[in-house]
């Protein structure tokens, strides 16, 4: 998923873990979900993924 977020970022070669850490700020979504006039969202997740597993996906 590195590929995924680097050619998010505008990367355009591979880029190394360090380069994913500094530019993860680039795309924080807090700055809209601060924001009051949101409306309430429904999020679905699959029960499992390629990236997370059954035990994520279940409520505690």
């Amino acid at each position: 998923m590195d590929g995924f977020l680097g050619n998010a970022m505008g990367f355009d070669a591979p880029s190394t873990p360090e380069q994913l850490v500094a530019g993860r700020a680039e795309l924080s979504l807090r700055p809209l979900l601060d924001q009051d006039r949101n409306s309430p969202m429904l999020v679905v997740n699959g029960a499992t993924t390629r990236w997370s597993s059954r035990a994520a996906a279940t409520p505690s």
